[in-house]
């Protein structure tokens, strides 16, 4: 009878062990499972709150060559009035487009302004830096200041806005034919993205002397 007993509880061991076994295996692993998916809830709020703290939008301001003058706005001002840190973008409204299709640069009333734009030496209460241009250094005037705007904010994009609602008139030639357009894109680059500017009686401009200003364009073709 006793070594009956003994067998029976022999055999009940034997089948409750693998059973006890098995439970706490599955408790690790649920645990495990547990973990793991709240690593991954934590991972994806992290990614979201990074893609939320960098807005997928372009945030776009217009800097107006002729501000300067009558409204006495300067580059500095999008500095110290805190804009420039709100925006990710800065048009520099306008360049102009000649009647053979071409981005080009000129003191003549009603086609350009190069004294506002690269000739005009402002004072060191007028610049970004602090620092006032010197009589003749390559780059002057408004496109200078970008140059130093970037440097306080290297997130800042500058664009060279071209056409508008006065110089749009030869877009159309421009954009006319394959060879034209390839010619109207050249001319751009080599003027506003090499910045090679012309030398147009003052001392500022020549090869390169605007490189590292603009970082593309902006087609205001109205």
């Amino acid at each position: 009878m006793h070594h009956r007993i003994r067998r029976i509880a022999a055999v009940l061991a034997t089948a409750v062990l693998p059973l006890s076994v098995a439970a706490t295996t599955t408790q690790a692993t649920a645990a495990a499972s547990t973990a793991t998916a709240a690593s991954t809830a934590a991972a994806s709020t992290a990614a979201a709150s990074t893609a939320a703290a960098k807005p997928d939008y372009a945030q776009v301001g217009y800097f107006i060559q002729w501000g300067i003058y009558g409204r006495n706005f300067l580059v500095k001002n999008l500095d110290t009035s805190g804009i420039a840190a709100k925006l990710t973008h800065i048009n520099y409204a306008f360049g102009n487009v000649s009647a053979d299709g071409r981005c080009f640069e000129a003191n003549l009333p009603g086609q350009g302004d190069a004294w506002a734009d690269y000739q005009t030496r402002f004072s060191a209460e007028q610049t970004v830096s602090g620092v006032a241009d010197e009589f003749s250094q390559p780059l002057a005037g408004n496109f200078n200041q970008p140059k130093q705007l970037k440097a306080k904010h290297p997130h800042l994009k500058v664009h060279m806005a071209l056409g508008g609602w006065t110089w749009s008139k030869y877009f159309s030639d421009a954009a006319l034919t394959e060879e034209s357009r390839r010619a109207f894109v050249a001319s751009c680059i080599d003027l506003f993205i090499k910045g090679n500017l012309p030398v147009l009686g003052d001392p500022q401009g020549g090869p390169g002397s605007a490189a590292g200003v603009f970082d593309g364009f902006d087609l205001d073709w109205e």
